[in-house]
């Protein structure tokens, strides 16, 4: 489970006199899954908390104010990013000027290293305590940031054990939270897979969570689908749609390449597949 205390704000200048505000920035879908979870994990310790930032639906559920919506940000390969580089500029400048007219409590980061990391130095700069949740894999590729990171982060909660050891070797408070995945039902209730009864296998095909990643993926996993199919016709394939996609992009999709064979789409969350 989250360990909703590493997260808790000390304000000792101002403890009475206002609301606390939490900002908090998650660019990607999966950073808006878990920073939703996060969100309501902190409001079951103080439900005053004022959240406000940078996400998607899962945070607007969770009753953050939506000030850049993360689609708007999220990007896939060096093209795409300077496709998008007028929203991200925008988006960068949103989330300074709020740091800078809001002075929030603390600045939770989530995932979106680039990015984060970048704002994570305005905040710095302000005076704003930042904590990096889901740090960026700095132990597997571009080791170099994790200067950044000690200069412009105060702490970091991280998903996966060894992480604690890594960063703390390198002079940055860390500490392990647990995974979120583990706080995830895999089994739903009531999804068509749960009622599934059929002794046959069930392959979801989770073709990511971008428009342009789905256009380049999708058609070769239900090429691969396909395939299979062929040689063994009793087999099940789900194919899931994320949040963040319009369900009538990837069945257009489907049907264009899914030859003779049924595929089910699955929405929502890609735990509504596993």
């Amino acid at each position: 489970m989250i360990q909703a205390d590493v997260f808790c704000i000390s304000n000792p200048m101002d403890p009475l006199s206002k609301q606390k505000c939490v900002m908090i920035i998650a660019g990607e879908v999966s950073g808006d899954l878990h920073g939703s979870k996060l969100v309501s994990a902190m409001r079951k310790r103080d439900n005053a908390l004022f959240f406000c930032g940078i996400g998607g639906q899962a945070l607007k559920d969770a009753g953050v104010k939506i000030l850049v919506d993360a689609s708007e940000l999220s990007v896939v390969g060096i093209t795409e990013a300077f496709a998008k580089t007028p929203s991200l500029l925008k988006g960068m400048a949103v989330a300074k000027k709020t740091l800078k007219t809001l002075h929030p409590d603390l600045l939770i980061l989530i995932d979106f290293p680039d990015f984060n990391l970048h704002i994570a130095g305005a905040a710095k700069k302000l005076g704003i305590p930042v904590l990096y949740y889901i740090s960026p894999q700095v132990w597997a590729w571009r080791p170099g940031r994790v200067k950044k990171i000690r200069k412009v982060v105060d702490r970091v909660a991280v998903i996966l054990p060894f992480e604690e050891k890594f960063f703390r070797k390198h002079q940055i408070q860390a500490t392990f939270v647990g995974h979120p995945l583990l706080d995830t039902h895999l089994f739903l209730e009531g999804s068509s897979i749960a009622k599934n009864t059929e002794d046959i296998p069930v392959v979801g095909l989770l073709p990511g969570s971008r428009d342009r990643e789905i256009a380049k993926l999708l058609p070769v996993m239900l090429q691969s689908a396909r395939i299979l199919l062929e040689r063994d016709k009793n087999m099940k394939f789900i194919v899931s749609v994320a949040p963040s996609i319009k369900r009538k992009f990837v069945e257009t999709i489907v049907e264009e390449h899914r030859g003779e064979y049924d595929f089910e789409l699955v929405s929502d969350t890609v735990e509504n597949v596993l």
